[in-house]
């Protein structure tokens, strides 16, 4: 958010300047237009490494195939899993690049498989042409991306969250499935991967990393101290709902990433600005609703939600407005008299967060950009609220 203590924000960015994967080509010391030669090779790049994440896939298929032809169902289901698993971690490319395509693997012949899986005594020789043609379909998403122009280099970021939140994913199903030796043995991989992706969610949002990673001790030391599994499950869908905060910052600012543009522009440092009001005004309102100030704290919200006219057009342009929007009226509707805490408080929360995901909407293409990290610690001294 833009009042994160942007001392902790810099020694994050300092820690990410040597990774060219969190950068975008106008990220040079100054917000020029960078070279021809150096957008080339850093698209060059960038499809080798969509290629390559797009092929890893691959395995995976082959594994179910193999499984199916076996005829062996628990090993059928288990290759089902990790695949989907990994799936999950790479599809975003294939949505991206073709949405036919996606839909076609997807929704058409991965849930034909996962259906018939499911069945109590599944009939392996039915699901096995299924499982071929889809082995056989995935080679044109891989030619998609082996041709297609250059993505964000966001995008691969976004992948790598994913296939790290796979681990996490397997977790969740064995507590639903009461098997806690399975759900500890993925969390212990989930653990292992989680320090090669913080600095990517620290350099979006301090209090996602931070949020992410005390959860994700609570649940180590619960699965240290043999927790059952119904105590479990509340502790790892509080992680992954921390974690899922974090990609989708990512996601919004991937998905939003314009290759043409070369340096955030005189219009992003005015929205910036709106999203600071906001910001500043809901932290403001809350401060006064927990003082019971409940006239002030409405003031504050409604001032929240006048600032947003002023970022919508922005927002609308890129088909984001309307979470802002819905959070600040939630909100707002809470601050101007007594109520439940917890809710008044996760509701200011949630439209904090919605602040946070506006920011990546419209710049979070040039987020680590050091000038542009200047001119937001700016705004949060220059917009100081009084309460």
């Amino acid at each position: 958010m833009i009042v994160s203590r942007m001392a902790t924000f810099a020694s994050a960015l300092l820690l990410v300047t040597g990774l060219a994967a969190c950068r975008s080509d106008s990220e040079s010391p100054t917000p020029t237009t960078a070279p021809a030669a150096t957008a080339t090779a850093t698209a060059v790049v960038a499809v080798n490494k969509e290629v390559e994440n797009v092929k890893s896939l691959v395995p995976f298929i082959d594994r179910i195939v193999a499984a199916l032809k076996s005829g062996d169902v628990s090993t059928s289901r288990q290759a089902y899993d990790a695949f989907d698993a990994r799936w999950n971690g790479i599809e975003v490319y294939i949505n991206i690049r073709s949405r036919p395509t996606y839909e076609a693997l997807e929704l058409d012949l991965q849930a034909k498989i996962a259906k018939s899986l499911e069945a109590p005594q599944p009939v392996l020789a039915d699901i096995l042409p299924n499982a071929e043609l889809y082995a056989t379909k995935y080679k044109d998403a891989i030619a998609i991306s082996e041709k297609g122009p250059a993505l964000s280099p966001l995008v691969d970021d976004l992948t790598t969250l994913r296939i790290v939140r796979a681990d996490l994913r397997i977790v969740t199903a064995s507590l639903t499935a009461n098997d806690l030796p399975k759900a500890k043995t993925y969390f212990a991989s989930f653990k292992k991967s989680f320090p090669s992706v913080e600095n990517l969610i620290k350099i979006r949002s301090i209090d996602a990393h931070r949020e992410t990673a005390d959860a994700l001790a609570r649940v180590d030391a619960s699965f240290q101290a043999n927790a059952a599994v119904d105590p479990m499950k509340p502790l790892v869908a509080a992680l992954s709902e921390r974690y899922n905060y974090a990609v989708r910052l990512l996601n919004l600012a991937a998905r939003n990433a314009d290759l043409t543009k070369q340096t955030f522009l005189e219009d992003d440092k005015k929205s910036l600005t709106s999203l600071n009001d906001i910001d500043n005004q809901l932290r403001a309102s809350l401060a006064s609703w927990e003082t019971a100030n409940y006239t002030a704290s409405s003031a504050s919200a409604s001032a929240a939600q006048a600032s947003f006219a002023q970022v919508q057009p922005a927002l609308a342009s890129k088909a984001n407005d309307t979470d802002l929007k819905n959070t600040t009226t939630a909100y707002a509707a809470l601050a101007g008299a007594a109520g439940d805490a917890a809710k008044v408080r996760a509701a200011n929360k949630t439209a904090l967060e919605s602040v946070a995901a506006a920011q990546q909407v419209l710049i979070g293409q040039f987020w680590t950009h050091p000038a542009l990290q200047s001119f937001i610690s700016s705004l949060k001294r220059a917009n100081t609220v009084s309460q």
